[in-house]
């Protein structure tokens, strides 16, 4: 999960946390019945909502220059099934 914080966004960040925290809760309470949890929590996105800090050429290279990728993902790289695997059968 992405972890980044810079000012104004702290409610983001509380909640981000919060998410990561949850799913690692579930995996230790329903481990038990053989169910596994993960969370999909990528980093910055190319949104309308995110054009300003895009068209930003500092806001922009910061990104870019802590993303392994070297840039922003694109909300189609988000697309598909993520979720309802089966369980596998537990290991006698």
């Amino acid at each position: 999960m992405c972890e980044a914080s810079r000012p104004t966004v702290g409610a983001y960040t509380a909640a981000k946390g919060g998410v990561k925290q949850l799913t690692k809760s579930m995996a230790v309470e329903w481990a038990k019945h053989n169910i596994q949890t993960n969370g999909i929590g990528p980093g910055y996105i190319v949104t309308e909502m995110n054009r300003p800090l895009i068209d930003d050429p500092k806001f922009n290279a910061w990104v870019c220059g802590r993303t392994p990728a070297g840039r922003w993902t694109d909300p189609s790289e988000l697309v598909g099934r993520r979720f309802f695997w089966p369980p596998r059968p537990p290991i006698p």
